[in-house]
């Protein structure tokens, strides 16, 4: 008996012996390919942003106050980044004039790399003046709360998903053809606000599958009011968005109620479409659509100038009532 119970001793003291090493011993196969995928994935990052010329649209937010901003990088592996800017805290950074209301194109190049933390993070980590104005404080000290340190959480078909490492916004940056010139690409990113919310058209729909619709004004501006068909405009919300050459995108999903039908539509990216509507691409039904022409016409906010060439009586007729207008 006393045999057994040291024989058992001895093989209880050896499996934990063995425990102990092969616990050890995961512990270090493990961390080294921790290390391994990390220093693998750093390389890998690098090379997908250089890659076919290195040009990348982000499609940029900082706070759900502002619009979006659009930004061209291009990426090269010297190690430096041109980046090109369209809006108008450009015009007052470059200008000095705080009071700028028009916007500035320009482009600056400076340093870039991507580096290890809990993952692969996309470091802007020179200033660059065209776009770290939105991570430095402004006026109150507040600033625009803008990163310029990105995790680089997923890659996929020329896309890249990415979050603000301090403020955590979340966004994309999409592949750009190498021989874009980064001007025209801004320029057209303006006539394409003009074409997706014209001024002279104040209110705009979104059309839910249900048949319920949301009333949408200032789209022009990128931070639009949103209120229900049927309800006071002074429900009104406000949500940021931004417009690109890819269509539109909210910041965050917009999660829209229809009363009548109980239920919840959740929307946030549009892409147009050849009539001139925008067509939601999270459900494939969900559209937003302009104000019909007669809606315009009769439209209290609006004036309207009639210009009539008439010779002859009837121009001298025109010319008297023209004059007797008020």
């Amino acid at each position: 008996m006393k045999k057994f119970l040291n024989i058992s001793v001895l093989a209880i003291l050896f499996a934990g012996v063995m425990t102990t090493s092969c616990k050890h011993e995961e512990a270090d196969i493990f961390e080294e390919n921790a290390s391994n995928r990390l220093a693998h994935s750093l390389v890998n990052y690098t090379n997908i942003l250089t890659d076919k010329g290195g040009k990348w649209e982000m499609q940029y937010f900082t706070t759900e106050k502002e619009p979006g901003y659009v930004y061209l990088f291009t990426f090269k592996k010297d190690g430096t980044v041109t980046i090109s800017g369209d809006n108008v805290y450009i015009n007052k950074k470059l200008t000095g004039n705080p009071d700028a209301t028009d916007r500035k194109f320009a482009s600056h190049t400076s340093l870039w790399e991507v580096i290890g933390d809990n993952g692969p993070v996309l470091s802007l980590n020179s200033f660059n003046p065209v776009f770290h104005i939105f991570a430095d404080p402004y006026r109150d000290g507040d600033g625009h709360k803008g990163d310029y340190e990105f995790d680089l959480m997923k890659y996929s078909n020329d896309t890249l998903y990415i979050e603000g490492k301090k403020h955590g916004s979340q966004f994309i940056m999409t592949r750009v053809a190498a021989d874009v010139d980064d001007q025209t690409f801004m320029n057209e990113i303006r006539e394409l606000t003009g074409k997706f919310f014209n001024t002279n058209f104040p209110i705009s729909y979104i059309n839910l599958p249900s048949g319920y619709r949301y009333k949408l004004t200032d789209g022009a501006s990128s931070i639009m009011g949103i209120y229900g068909e049927k309800d006071d405009p002074s429900l009104v919300k406000f949500f940021n968005c931004i417009i690109s050459h890819g269509g539109l995108a909210f910041m965050k999903p917009l999660v829209l109620h229809d009363d009548s039908a109980q239920q919840d539509f959740v929307v946030q990216h549009f892409v147009p479409q050849n009539d001139g509507s925008l067509l939601c691409t999270d459900d494939g039904k969900t559209t937003i659509t302009a104000d019909h022409l007669s809606g315009c016409v009769a439209d209290k906010n609006m004036s309207w100038e009639l210009m009539l060439n008439a010779t002859g009586k009837l121009g001298g007729e025109f010319e008297t009532i023209v004059a007797q207008i008020p």
